[in-house]
């Protein structure tokens, strides 16, 4: 009988998963940034094992996704419609 263990590995757990500390460096903020943000409740979602921090990166691109922003009218073309006050 052969020994599958050896031959194929064991799926990881944390597998869609991704730590506090790689997550601040994809996104160029600091953990503690990150921490904050959770704090404020306007973060990712996150799951606490403990002391470790983790997010689902399916709901990191969600919330990435929820951050955009349609670019704001440009305020000098609409200020020219405005009466001056003389």
């Amino acid at each position: 009988m052969a020994d599958l263990s050896a031959s194929a590995p064991s799926p990881s757990v944390l597998e869609g998963f991704i730590s506090e500390s790689d997550l601040a460096r994809q996104l160029n903020r600091s953990v503690r940034t990150l921490q904050r943000l959770a704090a404020r409740q306007s973060g990712p979602p996150r799951i606490k094992i403990g002391r470790l921090v983790f997010y689902r990166i399916d709901s990191v691109r969600a919330w990435l996704a929820q951050q955009e922003k349609k670019p704001a009218a440009d305020v000098r073309s609409s200020s020219r419609h405005l009466k001056r006050a003389s």
